[in-house]
């Protein structure tokens, strides 16, 4: 050195654990630093390097094994925000925000304040991630391009901010689901992400609808983040498939009020499993089409409101305790057992409330209103009448609006009790 240029030589540092650093820099005085650097030791020691703006990154990662770093070292100047470190990096076992990562390897390049890692290739948990990233330090963030995983997504979730882990969280997928991701996550949560992802498995997902466990198989999603807003569909033309039957779904979750819309679409679904699942009844029957949409607080759906229409082909209804006998009877007689119902309601504070219920048998129709209340498993005030189907139902017409039938209790065990037409005035 002469006092403003300077050049080391035959670099070599060595530490007591193990491993060391060595190689060559130079710098003319002016505007020129270069060199090159080998390391097998934590290259937290070479945190320095990266500035201030790095430590959040070097404090949210734990080498078990140090990784080999070949850098090259150029810039305009000796600090941090005028040097530019270019290399690779092979690393693993470590821990990166608290995920087990196996190994880890890519070509890096770090300059004024972003470290990108191209041909990134990572395993974790059985599955491979591979693309290129961008890790931002000021504001902290991370951008994706063309990444592509079947890494498992809970597990793994941490890695891409605290947005998109709390998004995945709800989901517990089945096995490790293809992934992709494009954007940026905004690794400070406030609210500057605007990320991209795709989630295809075959062999599904659990996820929690009104509060009950569904299995979706063959899901197809689209995950979108925009600010605090995060919408998951599924693909246009790619419902997926739950309880023997098509769905499809978008959910869309408002961050700053922490609430959700959710609107589903049921296609041929098998009824008898549903009513098992939300009402634990048996030996309902039929194929369920309709359409439902739920707005409310994301994890108290009891205070969900909502609206829907559903529709029931070829179906057998025992709730109806003596009204499913007496549509059935006649229809024995002709071979026929099957019924159709249709319903309109509204949901509020976990109650159904049913504006129009129509059930047709081979000669009855029953028509009903009401309100079943989910949470308590009653009815309350369930009105429903009957009459024969068309020409021969017109003389029994004013016959069936004089004398209906009230249920009340548990829709396992309803009891019916005549009503006469006064009653509804009192």
């Amino acid at each position: 050195t002469d006092g403003k240029r300077w050049m080391i030589q035959g670099l070599r540092l060595e530490a007591s654990a193990g491993g060391m650093v060595e190689g060559q820099l130079a710098f003319d005085g002016k505007a020129e630093l270069k060199g090159n650097l080998k390391s097998n030791l934590d290259p937290k020691g070479l945190a320095p390097l990266f500035g201030p703006g790095a430590v959040p990154f070097w404090n949210s990662i734990d080498f078990q094994e140090a990784p080999q770093i070949d850098l090259r070292v150029t810039g305009a100047g000796t600090s941090s925000d005028l040097v530019r470190l270019d290399g690779k990096v092979q690393a693993g076992p470590f821990r990166y925000k608290g995920v087990e990562i196996a190994d880890l390897a890519g070509d890096l390049a770090f300059a004024n304040g972003e470290l990108k890692v191209t041909q990134l290739v990572v395993h974790s948990g059985g599955g491979t991630g591979t693309g290129e990233l961008v890790y931002v330090l000021h504001p902290n963030a991370v951008v994706f391009h063309g990444v592509q995983s079947t890494l498992p997504v809970r597990e793994f979730s941490p890695v891409f901010g605290e947005k998109f882990r709390k998004t995945m969280e709800p989901y517990e997928f089945v096995d490790r689901p293809n992934v992709t991701l494009e954007g940026k996550a905004d690794l400070e949560s406030k609210g500057r992400s605007q990320l991209k992802a795709t989630v295809k498995t075959r062999e599904g997902l659990n996820y929690a609808v009104a509060g009950k466990l569904l299995r979706f198989r063959n899901v197809d999603t689209l995950v979108e983040i925009e600010g605090r807003k995060v919408t998951v569909k599924t693909a246009p033309h790619a419902p997926g498939w739950v309880m023997g039957g098509k769905v499809k779904v978008e959910v869309v979750v408002h961050g700053g009020t922490q609430t959700q819309t959710t609107k589903i679409e049921l296609l041929d679904v098998d009824f008898d499993p549903l009513v098992q699942k939300y009402f634990s009844n048996s030996g309902y029957t039929g194929r369920l089409d309709g359409t439902i949409t739920l707005q409310g607080a994301s994890h108290e759906w009891k205070k969900w409101t909502g609206k829907g229409k559903l529709e029931v082909r070829d179906g057998s209804f025992p709730g109806l305790g003596t009204f499913e006998k007496t549509m059935n009877a006649p229809a024995e007689w002709v071979g026929l057992t099957d019924q159709n119902a249709e319903m309109d309601f509204e949901l509020g504070e976990g109650k159904l409330l049913v504006s129009r219920l129509d059930i047709e048998s081979a000669l009855v129709i029953t028509t009903g209103h009401g309100t079943y209340d989910i949470v308590k498993d009653e009815l309350e005030n369930f009105l429903m009448r009957q009459n024969l189907r068309g020409p021969a139902g017109v003389p029994f017409f004013l016959v069936s609006q004089m004398f209906q039938y009230e249920g009340n209790g548990s829709l396992k065990n309803p009891v019916w009790k005549p009503r006469n037409f006064d009653d509804e005035k009192k």
